[in-house]
């Protein structure tokens, strides 16, 4: 799946200097396979025999920290102990340079997919 050309349009139409940003989860069903993309902290999860089967993962800056100094950034923590929320997303110009719009993509056989965003799995644990 590329998205990349979602992202740029997105940058060429910001207003401003900062703009803002989004992150994706995005799902094929394909007879009995199922391709998920995500970049930022949207998330997809499976459900098998009754268990919740966590198939993306959130793109935050300690896990991504080597991938964000290779693009000349750096994570740091903002006062109050605040890090950047993630470290893929569209939009952002501000720090475009240093975050990108890039998806993870994972491939599986599906019994039912469940997609909800931050707000939903700020608060579950899979």
């Amino acid at each position: 799946m590329k998205l990349q050309p979602t992202d740029i349009d997105i940058l060429e139409n910001v207003v401003g200097s900062r703009g803002g940003s989004t992150t994706v989860t995005t799902i094929l069903i394909d007879g009995k396979k199922l391709v998920v993309a995500n970049v930022g902290d949207s998330r997809a999860i499976l459900c098998r025999n009754g268990k919740a089967e966590g198939i993306t993962v959130d793109h935050r800056p300690l896990k991504e920290k080597k991938q964000v100094e290779d693009r000349g950034g750096c994570v740091v923590k903002l006062p109050g102990n605040i890090p950047r929320a993630m470290t893929r997303a569209f939009g952002d110009k501000k720090v475009k340079k240093h975050i990108t719009a890039k998806p993870d993509v994972v491939v599986k056989k599906i019994d039912f997919p469940v997609m909800a965003n931050y707000m939903m799995f700020g608060f579950l644990v899979i």
